[in-house]
């Protein structure tokens, strides 16, 4: 059969309903929006897990050697491959705010880049200081608003909040006061995701050999929060994890269901085969009826999965994901159509005319 001819038979299968293309495609659509959405919403609440276990201060480790850290080695950990935020802290004097004339707020003072850690909701000082959500709704305090205190004036420059949630006590209601003296700290704090022993590995490096302090003991590791578990397994769970076969699954699936719909006409192949039509020019022409379901409800589900992944987790990995599914699904329509066209024979002709 010439090409022209081939294409022309297939549109009218198509038009004329023989394919069932609409029944199929829409079958096969549900199957696809199934697998992507339990895949994707297996791996957006490993993503919620791991953002909350950040987020609670499980991830920043702290290294206490009270009085002997140095702020400049400990922020240079910063650039350290997987450490998203790094700084120094020491215990300072309790400050009195203008406002707040009879009461002091405990300070403690930091490296000059401390800041950015989601334990603190990724505040920043700016040029000013980071202020407590609960000292700031005492004060009525704003980012950007003038802070007056009897020790010198300066501007909120961050608001952080600091459940009491398990984290270490302290700086629920407190002042961080950036300073650039070449005092030493009490803390390193690290940031670290996803969490490496390789790294933690380099805190010793933060302490400073001789600091004049008469503590002797020896440095502490400890996590900001330990309610939620010492190590969260991320990358672990995800390789484990029973969804990861959504994409062979919705191949197998895919195939048999392409297979399904090309095998109820084997009659008609058998005979068209009986009539001098050639095998290869019959399975194209099955290819592009297939194709154009399987096309049809990849386009409705890559829809349907993209308001799903819309509403949850890492939009792009999510979406990478789903597409997987998709992909696998739709790809493999063709390898079922294909295996079902060669396996009608035409010397089954009469047998399938009996069976019809």
């Amino acid at each position: 059969m010439r090409p022209l001819a081939i294409l022309t038979e297939a549109l009218l299968n198509l038009r004329s309903g023989t394919t069932k293309g609409g029944i199929f495609g829409t079958v096969l659509c549900v199957i696809l929006v199934a697998l992507a959405a339990v895949e994707v919403s297996t791996v957006a609440a490993l993503q919620d897990e791991g953002r909350r276990y950040r987020a609670s201060g499980a991830a920043t480790i702290v290294y206490v050697a009270d009085g002997r850290i140095d702020g400049a080695v400990c922020e240079s950990l910063a650039d350290v491959d997987g450490v998203r935020a790094a700084g120094a802290i020491r215990a300072a004097e309790k400050v009195t705010v203008d406002r707040l004339p009879g009461s002091r707020i405990p300070a403690f003072a930091v490296s000059p880049r401390f800041g950015g850690f989601e334990s603190l909701g990724s505040a920043r000082p700016g040029a000013g200081v980071l202020v407590s959500a609960e000292v700031a709704e005492t004060l009525g305090s704003r980012v950007g608003d003038p802070l007056m205190m009897r020790e010198g004036s300066t501007v909120v420059g961050g608001v952080y909040d600091y459940a009491a949630d398990g984290r270490m006590p302290g700086l629920g209601y407190a002042i961080l006061m950036p300073t650039s003296d070449d005092r030493a700290f009490d803390q390193c704090w690290l940031e670290v995701w996803p969490q490496s022993a390789a790294v933690e590995r380099l805190l010793p490096t933060t302490v400073r050999s001789n600091t004049g302090t008469s503590d002797s003991r020896a440095p502490q590791l400890q996590q900001l929060n330990s309610t939620l578990g010492v190590r969260f397994d991320g990358a672990g769970r995800f390789d484990v994890r029973v969804t990861r076969f959504a994409p062979p699954a919705a191949a197998v699936v895919a195939a048999a269901l392409a297979f399904i719909a090309a095998w109820r006409r084997r009659l008609e192949f058998a005979a068209a085969r009986h009539s001098g039509v050639r095998g290869g020019d019959l399975a194209v022409q099955v290819v592009i009826e297939t194709t154009f379901w399987a096309v049809l409800a990849g386009l409705w589900a890559s829809g349907a999965t993209a308001v799903i992944v819309a509403g949850a987790g890492d939009p792009a990995a999510l979406t990478e994901l789903a597409a997987r599914v998709i992909v696998s699904g739709a790809a493999a329509t063709l390898v079922g159509a294909i295996a079902a066209v060669l396996l009608a024979r035409e010397k089954q002709l009469f047998v399938y005319f009996k069976r019809r």
